[in-house]
């Protein structure tokens, strides 16, 4: 929380070099980092972001770093994944427990969300 559209910045010293390609949304004040590295390879270019701001603020800015394809809760640690259309429950389990779907080697659990209509 706490990010400044337009005075604020994060930015990847070397990601390019590893491999991975960077792209700053300054809409959302999200970094993405992408491209076909190892976890290790992700792991030193996490560690080589930066934040720059322009702002005179002392506001505190909150920085979380989520991986792979699920939205991470920091209330219980788990990471989500929402996925559109209607499925199967078989079909949901599978592709649930698909180890390509995992995130940092975690495969997920399954929960519906579905409304009357």
């Amino acid at each position: 929380g706490g990010y400044e559209k337009g005075k604020d910045f994060l930015q990847c010293t070397g990601c390019n070099a590893k491999d991975i390609v960077t792209e700053f949304d300054g809409e959302k004040g999200i970094l993405y980092l992408t491209g076909k590295a190892t976890i290790a390879t992700y792991g030193a270019a996490l560690a080589n972001v930066e934040f720059k701001t322009t702002s005179s603020s002392a506001k505190m800015r909150e920085l979380i770093m989520n991986y792979g394809h699920g939205l991470f809760s920091r209330k219980n640690h788990h990471f989500y994944d929402y996925v559109k259309g209607k499925h199967s429950w078989i079909d949901a389990q599978a592709k649930c427990a698909d180890e390509s779907n995992d995130i940092l080697g975690l495969v997920g659990y399954l929960m519906t969300i579905s409304s009357q209509g």
